[in-house]
């Protein structure tokens, strides 16, 4: 009976917590295609998305968007990049990301709302020329739409503090006249409509890796997505294209592959792997991948176990170094 089954607590095994977490999943897309075919019950060539943003709770992109028409991104950039070292590159990470999926088409929405921390502390206004710079970011990184939001801060609800093209004054202002001069440009970038971004790089995201990682992570400040976030952005700073790819996603077309910390490992994603270096192509595997099959569970051979093979390497042993340097 299902009374008799209980969601994973913070004791759970890591092998339910993992199950527990796809069977979830699983039942948001399937959900989410229930919707789709009513809509296109009635409208067969209707254009079909759903909002996406990334953050510590985000479902497996990959799998749900396969149902929709385009990839529509919730795109909510801090205030001021100058804040954050990384948030360009953070910026653009998701955007090469959400592009990916599927490679369809791509909008993106909310890129005039600036991220806040607590929805009760005003957010950040936009620097002078981040509204339109945070526009070509989207659009250089493969956006062809691009839905501004919000247009007028709101005087009730828990949004009533977030910044907006006209603020609670009602008045326009420098705002208003930046977005206004990004929307006569607008049509000027009518030339990229049908532009391809080729990437040479793809840099490899694992989502059940991401949740594993989660529940344990292997030393102290260690952050898969901030991970995959620095090698992309050492790319970016050498001015690469970079796809953000799933696991077992098509390789073929790169020369370079990053594949960070491949925790989990399931079989066709591995023999994805096997396949690019065998068919020419460069891979980087770095630290800890290979530690346990797609149960969750740990694999009972010397590290890299699965990648043994393909590295040449074995790890005679290893320790959680953490924030600190060991000597």
């Amino acid at each position: 009976d299902w009374n008799l089954i209980s969601a994973p607590s913070s004791i759970s095994s890591p092998t339910l917590k993992l199950e527990y977490n796809r069977f979830c999943e699983d039942s948001i897309n399937n959900f989410v295609n229930m919707q789709v075919d009513i809509i296109r019950s009635y409208n067969s060539k209707a254009y079909v998305a759903i909002n996406t943003i990334l953050d510590d709770k985000s479902p497996n992109y990959s799998k749900i968007s396969s149902s929709f028409s385009m990839s529509l991104f919730d795109s909510e950039p801090l205030a001021d990049s100058a804040d954050d070292e990384n948030s360009k590159e953070s910026q653009a990470f998701a955007l090469d990301m959400m592009r990916c999926l599927h490679h369809k088409r791509f909008w993106v929405a909310n890129t005039n709302r600036t991220k806040a921390e607590n929805g009760n502390i005003p957010t950040k206004t936009f620097a002078p020329n981040m509204i339109s710079g945070f526009a070509m970011q989207a659009l250089a990184h493969g956006a062809d739409t691009i839905i501004n939001f919000m247009w007028r801060s709101p005087l009730t609800t828990a949004q009533m503090f977030t910044q907006s093209i006209i603020d609670h004054s009602n008045i326009p202002s420098r705002k208003f006249n930046e977005f206004a001069e990004l929307c006569a440009n607008a049509g000027k970038f009518s030339c990229i409509y049908k532009t391809k971004i080729i990437s040479d790089i793809a840099i490899v995201y694992s989502h059940d890796s991401d949740i594993a990682l989660k529940m344990q992570p292997q030393s102290a400040g260690f952050d898969y997505l901030k991970q995959l976030k620095m090698y992309y952005s050492a790319f970016a700073r050498l001015g690469a294209n970079i796809d953000v790819v799933d696991e077992c996603a098509d390789l073929s077309d790169y020369k370079i592959v990053v594949a960070p910390s491949i925790f989990v490992n399931n079989t066709p994603a591995v023999e994805n792997l096997y396949r690019f270096v065998v068919g020419g192509g460069t891979l980087l595997l770095t630290c800890r991948s290979g530690v346990k099959n797609n149960n969750n569970n740990c694999i009972a051979q010397p590290l890299p176990t699965v990648f043994t093979e393909l590295t040449g390497i074995t790890v005679a042993e290893c320790s959680s170094i953490g924030n600190t340097q060991q000597t």
